[in-house]
């Protein structure tokens, strides 16, 4: 099983050499729970880990196929989820305002981590996790914690993030990647 540590020593690198910025767009449903319950994430690949949610946790829902569940300590949830006034299925309906720096695990990665194809990392919530080829490893902002995120249900919930520069072009809103490249073909006077 691959540690915290031992993600941070060689993830790390390779999140800020060939790591990009995601994020979650897909709204979530959330309930807090008011006695202790474990919870198993099941995503389209299987079991994927299990948690135990306290009292005040909240309990997480992805609105994917898979309607993978975790926990989230009631801290973390409120800096990564905005309420809304919907509800459904019974559970309150909220917003992403969350970001990761991720990297699809390839056979690269594997190999740096002396991994195979299907291994197991230690999360950041005490219990291990399930990573295959095709999923992403990722961290939120500061570093601090590593997780994965199957690769079907990531693809679902999160997309790049594009830093967009608005520039004046027949009322188009182009990215600042094209920007300067028209700008290098076009130099002005």
């Amino acid at each position: 099983m691959i540690s915290q540590q031992t993600l941070n020593e060689l993830l790390l690198p390779i999140l800020l050499s060939r790591g990009k910025i995601y994020i979650k767009f897909k709204p979530v449903l959330a309930e807090k729970t008011e006695s202790t319950r474990k919870v198993v994430t099941r995503t389209s690949s299987g079991i994927e880990t299990e948690n135990t949610a306290s009292p005040g946790d909240y309990i997480v829902e992805n609105i994917t196929e898979a309607g993978e569940q975790y926990v989230l300590r009631a801290a973390k949830f409120k800096q990564l989820y905005k309420k809304t006034q919907s509800f459904k299925n019974g559970k309150r309906v909220y917003l992403p305002k969350g970001r990761v720096h991720g990297v699809q695990i390839d056979e690269e990665i594997c190999q740096i981590l002396g991994a195979g194809k299907k291994f197991e990392i230690m999360a950041p919530w005490g219990q291990p996790q399930t990573l295959r080829l095709g999923d992403f490893l990722v961290s939120p902002p500061g570093y601090l914690e590593f997780y994965g995120i199957a690769g079907k249900e990531f693809e679902e919930t999160y997309r790049l993030k594009t830093h967009k520069k608005k520039t004046h072009d027949k009322g188009a809103t182009v990215t600042k990647k094209t920007a300067i490249s028209r700008s290098k073909k076009n130099p002005g006077p």
